[in-house]
């Protein structure tokens, strides 16, 4: 009788080490994603604040119109570092009337306040999806409370508003974009008259929010 022996390949060392690192990786990716709360339901008292202006993350990240979008710059910032306000994040490209990157960084004095400014054309988006998760990834890993903005507080801010959600609850670019919107909605309940629109307001901003998710879901 003949017999024959078949020779088992073991993976080598390394590559082991690497595949069990990669599963480590998509484990804790899974549970640092799951243990996150589900999206709250916006309600005026949680999101409301202000005609220009609401809460994504009540009293933690606020989302509006430009300071000079307004009628007194100085008021609107003063009713802001009344809640505690401690980073200004600024999506504006477009050119501002003073020479300070923020514009309205002349109305303020405290060395506690701090900004960030991550430029994108007005309607547009990030030019790359790799800036749009160095942005959101920015904003989240600072500490304190955050004022997102661009100019009318809507397009770009609606963009970046939706795909930061994703480091405070358990979502969908679906329930983000709906969620954004109805927070966006609530500054009518302040009787600001405001067109019909949508936040984020374009195609192209409201498609790279699903791009963003689909990367991450990855």
């Amino acid at each position: 009788m003949l017999l024959h022996s078949t020779t088992l390949h073991r993976p080598s060392s390394s590559r082991t080490t690497r595949s069990l690192l990669k599963a480590f990786a998509v484990i804790a990716l899974s549970l640092s994603t799951n243990s996150l709360p589900p999206l709250p339901t916006p309600t005026l008292k949680t999101h409301g604040f202000a005609n220009k202006a609401n809460w994504l993350v009540p009293q933690k990240v606020l989302v509006g119109t430009s300071p000079l979008n307004t009628p007194s710059p100085n008021l609107t910032l003063q009713t802001l570092l009344s809640q505690n306000i401690t980073t200004f994040v600024s999506l504006q490209s477009e050119s501002l009337p003073e020479p300070s990157p923020h514009g309205y960084s002349q109305y303020l004095s405290s060395p506690n306040i701090s900004y960030l400014h991550f430029k994108i054309e007005d309607f547009g988006v990030p030019e790359t999806l790799e800036d749009l998760k160095t942005c959101v990834r920015k904003i989240h890993d600072r500490e304190g409370k955050f004022y997102i903005h661009c100019f009318s507080g809507q397009g770009r801010t609606g963009l970046i508003a939706s795909c930061l959600l994703s480091k405070y609850y358990r979502t969908t670019a679906a329930e983000s974009l709906e969620y954004v919107q109805k927070c966006f909605d609530l500054r009518r309940e302040f009787g600001e008259e405001q067109k019909e629109g949508r936040s984020p307001e374009t195609e192209e901003q409201r498609d790279m929010v699903k791009r963003f998710y689909e990367e991450i879901d990855k």
